[in-house]
């Protein structure tokens, strides 16, 4: 099983799925390469099934979005806003591609030029390990990245996804740590109007 003609965008991905001898068009209403590969893998399961791959098809193209995973955010602003609740360090750099891929001119499945800003925060005393990871992650795949105290619980404000990943990410990317929640996606979306 293989997919070709992927087309990735902020509303959705589209590809041609390939299955023992025969091709089906899929539409997947969640953004991102990894969401085909999800699609691929439903398609496969449902033909085990006994499922027809056009039935198959027709019932991811069915399938929502799901709140907190590549959810656009549309409330008219000239810019895109996805939401994901990308939970480690390779969700996260995952997530961060496909932003990239929807920036990024001329590669394929890019829908125009601009910067990839990210808010990331690690929750409460858990998976301290992630930390560094995931600031690593944002620091080198963001143009912009803002990294919160989220929900700091005992670990106090100052142990946010900066330590030890941020500055010393190997790009020269711009970093800010806040340990203010609340005005993070405002801070975010203030940036993606300024073109620096």
């Amino acid at each position: 099983m293989s997919a070709t003609d992927i087309d990735v965008r902020p509303d959705g991905s589209s590809f041609v799925a390939h299955l023992q001898g025969r091709s089906v068009r899929v539409r997947v209403g969640l953004s991102g390469r990894f969401n085909v590969d999800n699609a691929l893998a439903a398609l496969a399961a449902a033909e085990v099934a006994g499922v027809d791959p056009e039935t198959a098809a027709e019932g991811i193209a069915l399938c929502p979005g799901v709140p907190g995973r590549m959810e656009r955010v549309d409330a008219g602003q000239p810019f895109t806003v996805l939401v994901d609740y990308a939970h480690s360090p390779d969700s996260l750099v995952s997530v961060l591609r496909t932003a990239r891929d929807l920036v990024a001119p001329g590669d394929a499945g890019s829908r125009g030029t601009g910067r990839v800003l990210v808010v990331v925060g690690c929750g409460g005393d858990r998976d301290a390990g992630k930390r560094p990871l995931v600031g690593r992650a944002a620091a080198e795949l963001a143009d912009v990245a803002v990294l919160t105290s989220d929900n700091p619980a005992q670990r106090g404000p100052g142990g946010h996804p900066r330590r030890g990943g941020a500055r010393r990410g190997q790009r020269p990317r711009r970093h800010r740590a806040r340990r203010d929640r609340p005005p993070h996606g405002h801070r975010a979306g203030a940036g993606a109007r300024q073109r620096r």
